[in-house]
């Protein structure tokens, strides 16, 4: 079925596709459609997020192509007991920023290709970002974006999700930009009734991740190493707000 919406108006898209695990109002799956049909062999599609001007961006429908050994499976996990899985969500083992350890109020991250950036609830963003700034002066900018003081990019940490026995890295490259003399954060804030951590295209850039409707898993791998060049400068103008310990 095809909703018709003035928001796409003008734009270049056409719309949205939703390719959720579940129906979350009894209606048919597109994917259950396609291979049902005959059209894919599977109920399954891959993502590719690529870095612009390095790789391309693709998904592919029904059974993943390419070398099935180093996949690592994750089982989907709702986000509350006895909920329905309407989101590709799974339970993070740990996460470290650089070798520190910092523990989220939270086990639940929602991977989501629609999203380009990292996303968490505000208390646990504000408890991130004074744990990174040690000290140094951080704050709040009228985007909505936390900052801290810094002359690099270079000055801060990878991070790193941890599933099971497995870690994905993500570079100090892809959650931050340098804006002046500031490092800005690009992980927005959700409602403190959203108890999860939203994992966007920074998280994902680099992999393939192996959507399992059948089965209710992700599969990712391998993770790429991008080249990362100087601080990319950002022109923006922010109105800082020095955020209290």
């Amino acid at each position: 079925m095809v909703d018709v919406a003035s928001d796409f108006d003008g734009a270049e898209s056409d719309g949205i596709i939703g390719l959720a695990p579940t129906s979350n109002d009894g209606a048919e799956l597109l994917v259950d459609v396609l291979a049902n049909s005959g059209v894919i062999d599977k109920k399954e599609f891959t993502v590719y997020i690529g870095k612009s001007g390095v790789d391309d961006s693709y998904i592919e429908f029904g059974s993943n192509t390419d070398d099935k050994t180093n996949i690592t499976y994750l089982a989907l996990s709702p986000l509350s007991t006895g909920q329905p899985q309407f989101y590709w969500s799974t339970k993070l083992s740990s996460f470290k920023y650089g070798t520190s350890e910092f523990s989220f109020t939270t086990a639940n991250t929602v991977w989501d290709t629609g999203t380009s950036i990292l996303g968490m609830s505000s208390s646990n963003l504000k408890r991130f970002i004074l744990f990174v700034a040690n000290g140094k002066n951080a704050g709040l900018l009228d985007g909505g974006f936390y900052a801290i003081k810094c002359n690099s990019i270079s000055d801060f940490e990878d991070i790193h999700f941890t599933f099971g026995s497995q870690t994905i890295n993500v570079s100090k490259y892809e959650y931050l930009i340098k804006s002046g003399g500031l490092c800005v954060f690009m992980i927005f804030e959700l409602s403190e009734q959203e108890d999860f951590i939203l994992l966007g295209d920074s998280f994902l850039r680099g992999m393939k991740i192996v959507h399992n409707v059948q089965g209710l898993k992700l599969g990712f791998y391998p993770q790429r190493t991008y080249k990362y060049g100087n601080d990319d400068s950002s022109s923006l103008l922010w109105l800082w707000i020095l955020l209290g310990c």
